[in-house]
């Protein structure tokens, strides 16, 4: 039987989908800076961590995954705080343990999202959630990992054209699966024309008998099929050579960094990380200490996908979206003069309004001097 689409739209063009893979247990890369209590922890901002994603933290949080927002973009979500331009949908409320895998369903509301979704634009998706980090190194599927997000609490769901677990999390449809009885149109029986009669069939009923035999389209039918199988074979071994040399460029940038290493001063190296590690805490410090007049302290949770910014960039971003100023597209370069323009706009005392009525009372007295009599 064909399986059907997993995807439905109803009559007012939202987009339902009964399945799909929320985020699941692997170990992701993470830069220092982008982790909760880096400094505290003693993290580098720049090097890469690896972080398991436990299936039983996971299998603990599964429920916290029912009925929260599904974004455009990463943007931490609360009753409190939520920029409603970017809420485009929400998870359903059957969210499930599917081998080490969160599943849910999921309605996309808003275009032009339903669209980019429905042409495969955009459809990875990409969880975020608070954390507590387990700093207890590991091993997992012989994959080694720096530490453990621990207590998990899901905050939203993103739909973006990258997420940081690919094609493992994404808005599924079933239908993009080719079903196994159609299989045989791909590769027909040597000799026969088995699997390939729907083909041949509807080739015949294009082409006039007296144009083509019936031997003609059956041959026509095997043409077709045979390309695109060269056609895949030939995508197969190029997409493998592509492969094959990110993965030999990447083990020329290793070694070349490991050979860098080797040859560097040691105390050269520590004083180069140390600065690096200085002018990033400076500047987080100094970002919270320029929002802390208009927002307070912010907590940032861990995002699943990787938008480039600096943590301090990051806190800046997040202050003047609390405080109604729109920052989208703008360089990261100008939120420290829009973050002092909101702080003194915030703080600036309203100027003393004009009063008609101010010298009321010596007006009164000159026009009434009788009332002099009853203390006025």
């Amino acid at each position: 039987m064909t399986e059907q689409s997993v995807r439905s739209t109803d009559a007012m063009g939202r987009l339902h989908v009964a399945r799909s893979v929320l985020t699941r247990e692997c170990v992701s890369g993470y830069p220092g800076r982008k982790l909760n209590r880096w400094q505290e922890l003693g993290l580098d901002p720049n090097r890469t961590y690896f972080v398991l994603r436990p299936a039983d933290e996971l299998e603990k949080a599964v429920s916290g995954f029912n009925r929260i927002e599904v974004l455009y973009e990463h943007d931490t979500v609360s009753a409190n705080d939520r920029d409603n331009n970017k809420v485009i949908g929400t998870t359903g409320s059957d969210a499930r343990m599917e081998d080490s895998a969160v599943v849910n369903s999921l309605t996309i509301w808003a275009e032009p999202w339903v669209s980019r979704v429905q042409q495969n634009i955009q459809r990875e998706l990409s969880a975020s959630y608070f954390y507590d980090l387990d700093i207890t190194p590991g091993v997992w599927n012989g994959q080694p990992y720096d530490m453990i997000f621990r207590n998990i609490v899901p905050n939203h769901v993103a739909v973006v054209p990258n997420g940081r677990l690919g094609k493992a999390a994404i808005i599924e449809d079933s239908a993009e699966q080719q079903p196994e009885e159609n299989q045989v149109a791909t590769e027909p029986n040597k000799g026969q024309t088995g699997g390939m009669e729907p083909l041949v069939t509807a080739l015949r009923a294009m082409v006039p008998a007296e144009d083509a035999s019936d031997d003609d389209v059956k041959e026509c039918a095997e043409k077709m099929v045979k390309g695109l199988k060269d056609k895949k074979s030939a995508e197969d071994e190029a997409e493998a050579k592509r492969k094959k040399e990110e993965e030999e460029e990447a083990e020329r940038k290793k070694k070349a960094a490991e050979d860098a290493a080797r040859h560097k001063n040691p105390a050269m190296d520590a004083a180069e990380v140390a600065q690096v590690t200085a002018a990033a805490i400076a500047d987080y410090d100094k970002a919270m200490r320029d929002v802390r007049p208009l927002v307070g302290d912010l907590q940032m949770p861990a995002m699943d996908s990787v938008d480039g910014m600096s943590m301090g960039d990051t806190i800046r971003r997040k202050a003047l979206t609390l405080v109604g100023v729109n920052v989208q597209g703008v360089h990261p370069s100008a939120y420290p003069a829009l973050i002092d323009m909101a702080v003194k706009a915030k703080s600036a005392k309203p100027a003393a309004p004009v009063m008609d009525s101010a010298d009321a009372p010596a007006d009164i007295a000159q026009r009434y001097p009788d009332l002099k009599r009853f203390g006025v």
